[in-house]
């Protein structure tokens, strides 16, 4: 895991006693934690069509067993495994000036949370041969985020009051104690890995890259004359 810092912007507000609620110093810090994603979130599904509704319906509940006997095979823990609940809704046709219900199409999802990339490759393969027909994302994340986003939050305090003394020493005067502070999450967005660009590349070339993730602060120190 690599940390780096990112300093962002800098405010110096003087003022008079009445004004005291908005004097001293102003600053944002940011924190950064990157680490190389060692999970991925497999969203998949499954659609049928069919002029009758039980037929088709039964259609995806074959593929669905399929997959979820698959993520057994692959040693998937329940708990990394939702199947959401097969949604039917009306087929429609051009008819005239108009159109007419002609059927019924099904649709179920899947979200596969694999916990060993080297197998990703090789289950959405067997996925798409057991009857999936679309693979909707494939996300990757890293098991260890909690720890990240707390070690990004420290250091973009650390960033934040670094910059503030700072500019009390540059401007003279001495920093006081803290008066407010915001926190605000800025999480670069997951990684998301194309169908195409995994298939494209050999298995033991699959290269998943870092996962960044960024917290930044804003933070109001009070001031006095030295």
């Amino acid at each position: 895991m690599a940390l780096r810092i990112a300093l962002a912007w800098i405010a110096l507000v003087l003022g008079t006693p009445a004004m005291a609620a908005d004097t001293g110093i102003e600053v944002g810090g940011t924190g950064v934690a990157t680490a190389a994603p060692d999970l991925a979130r497999v969203h998949l599904a499954v659609r049928r069509e069919g002029p009758d509704a039980v037929a088709v319906k039964e259609a995806v509940d074959e593929v669905a067993a399929k997959v979820i006997a698959l993520a057994r095979e692959f040693e998937v823990p329940a708990a990394d495994l939702t199947a959401a609940a097969v949604s039917l809704y009306p087929r429609y046709a051009p008819e005239g000036n108009g159109t007419v219900v002609d059927g019924v199409i099904a649709e179920r999802t899947f979200v596969v949370t694999l916990r060993d990339l080297d197998l990703l490759s090789r289950f959405v393969d067997t996925a798409l041969q057991r009857g999936i027909n679309g693979v909707q994302g494939i996300h990757l994340d890293v098991s260890t985020r909690a720890a990240l986003e707390s070690t990004a939050l420290e250091r973009a305090i650390d960033a934040a009051r670094a910059e503030a003394a700072r500019v009390a020493e540059r401007f003279g005067v001495a920093l006081g104690p803290l008066i407010a502070a915001t926190s605000l999450e800025q999480s670069a967005p997951r990684p998301f890995l194309r169908m195409e660009a995994m298939a494209a590349s050999a298995p033991d070339s699959f290269a998943p890259g870092e996962l960044e993730i960024r917290r930044s602060v804003t933070a109001r120190f009070a001031i006095a004359p030295r």
